[in-house]
């Protein structure tokens, strides 16, 4: 194991990449960096030798295109390479030079990004932004470990790797529990239960609902959390918390336990901190969030009868459980004392009861679609954060209603459609998950056609990450320029899901309407 001032040294030396404007994620930044490439693009090779080297890197200290030397190239390098066939260039922008993981060395790269002169700008800018997002969570992994390792004398945990592909789980427990996050900052639904330390989310016509206390501990402190605690961490969670119950839930859906550093965890759910103190406060906010996801308790019956399909007995799904539990915490040690004041290195959780129960149960544990693909959706400005509550709620929709969709073939192009039975309007998507900010607050103030054109960045965003195929109003709104906001929230929209979900529907639509026709069909006689 590297020494302690070894690893310090490394430490120092990634968080000093951080601030590096090659390296920042917004969607800002990739267009300024785009901008620099395509100033460059039409500069040809000056001089013939450039043809034996293929490649040439723009030296800003000579303001020229030289000769690329061999070895390795500083962070921040733009390199213009040859291809082979000598058709044009393209232009590689070395980003930084590391290694993903704990054996960070300045010289050695973890990557590049490359501009080929076939895609468009905007495709570029979006490919460019996702890029960079991508490795600033790679950085934020590989502190995680240095951090870990260096704080710790202990055995380094071994960490669960997050998968490429999530499923986002809709089945109606874990989607009342995301609604319940959904509206911490609203308190929508939210009461205090008389006579104990607790509140309740009851939504109405539902016959679950989600309780949190008594006897709740959250964040670092060692004792149960007041109504009014419960309630400030309820206000901090919103669509993010939904997201971040949805991908712990998922996780220890796919695997029996779980260990992940709140580092890991801040990448899955697309968070990328810019400095020490804001990773800080991120990785307080999740410890937080995670013992709150514990205390987070379904209570009730779902609607329905399944059976085992063993037995053929009636299933009991009465849940009184957490959707995970928490079984494993490492903290620093400081002075040779655990320290248990902050955030731990690294944790472990697993399946509450109930989810564990039905475990393997398609039936039960119903999903639909990758959740990193709302992940992947950039949720810092207004549009983004209602594109992920606005996913969320589309999926959860189109499954719920799956075994009654209709499935027909395009007349266009032969692909399969799948339409739910009822149309959408985008006061019910909005309800679903209620994203903040308020489309109604911003409906009601002095600029409401901005409600208009974030819908339209909206679904740009989703059609971008394929959660949605094509979105198509069913009557048209009217032309005055006052009062148009609520019909514009209830007009009927017909919006197709993805490629995917579509196929995944059509299955689950054809599968339901073959059984529901066994159950018709008369039994012979002597049968």
């Amino acid at each position: 194991m590297p020494s302690k001032k070894k690893q310090q040294q490394e430490i120092q030396e990634v968080q000093a990449l951080l601030p590096n404007p090659a390296i920042r994620t917004s969607r800002e930044a990739a267009e300024q960096l785009l901008e620099v490439l395509e100033q460059q693009r039409n500069i040809r090779p000056p001089s013939p030798e450039w043809a034996s080297h293929g490649a040439a890197f723009w030296n800003n200290d000579s303001d020229r295109w030289e000769p690329l030397p061999t070895g390795t190239s500083p962070a921040g390098t733009l390199i213009m390479t040859q291809w082979s066939d000598g058709s044009h260039w393209e232009y590689r922008l070395l980003l930084f030079e590391a290694v993903r993981d704990n054996e960070l060395r300045p010289g050695r790269k973890i990557g590049n990004y490359k501009i080929a002169g076939s895609k468009s700008r905007e495709d570029t800018i979006d490919y460019l932004h996702g890029y960079l997002n991508g490795i600033a969570e790679a950085i934020e992994v590989v502190i995680a470990g240095l951090e870990s390792s260096e704080t710790s004398s202990e055995a380094t945990a071994v960490l669960t790797t997050i998968p490429e592909n999530i499923a986002q789980f809709t089945f109606l427990e874990l989607f009342l529990g995301g609604q319940a996050l959904a509206d911490g900052p609203s308190g929508r639904y939210w009461e205090t239960v008389l006579g104990e330390e607790s509140v309740i989310h009851i939504v109405p016509g539902a016959t679950l609902a989600i309780k949190v206390g008594p006897n709740a501990v959250l964040g670092t402190s060692s004792r149960p959390a007041s109504v009014e605690e419960i309630k400030a961490a309820l206000k901090g969670t919103g669509v993010p918390g939904a997201i971040a119950l949805n991908m712990m839930v998922a996780l220890t859906i796919k695997d029996e336990r779980v260990t992940l550093t709140l580092d890991t965890m801040m990448a899955s759910i697309g968070w990328v901190p810019r400095s020490t103190a804001e990773r800080e406060e991120k990785r307080r906010q999740l410890w937080e969030w995670l013992r709150l996801f514990e205390a987070l308790v379904v209570i009730g019956k779902r609607p329905g009868t399944y059976k085992d399909r063993m037995t053929k007995k009636t299933l009991d799904l009465q849940s009184k459980d957490p959707l995970i539990r928490i079984v494993g915490t490492r903290f620093p040690m400081e002075n040779g004392l655990l320290d248990n004041s902050q955030p731990p290195l690294d944790f472990s959780i697993v399946a509450g009861q109930w989810v564990e129960r039905f475990r393997g149960d398609s039936r039960i544990l119903t999903y639909l679609g990758d959740l990193k693909k709302i992940v992947a959706i950039p949720a810092k400005r207004t549009p983004g954060a209602w594109a992920q509550g606005i996913a969320l709620a589309l999926r959860q929709r189109w499954r719920e209603a799956g075994a009654r969709s209709e499935v027909a073939d395009s007349s266009d192009d032969g692909n399969i459609v799948v339409r739910r039975p009822n149309p959408f309007t985008r006061r019910e998507l909005f309800d679903v998950y209620q994203p903040e900010p308020s489309v109604y607050d911003l409906l009601a103030s002095d600029e409401p056609g901005r409600a208009k054109e974030y819908w339209d960045e909206v679904i740009k965003y989703l059609k971008k990450q394929e959660i949605v195929e094509s979105c198509e109003p069913l009557a048209p709104l009217p032309t005055r320029r006052q009062g148009w906001q609520e019909p514009w929230l209830d007009q009927p929209l017909d919006i197709l899901p993805g490629k995917q979900a579509m196929a995944d529907l059509a299955q689950i639509s054809r599968a339901a309407k073959a059984v529901k026709g066994k159950e018709k069909k008369p039994r012979e006689k002597g049968t």
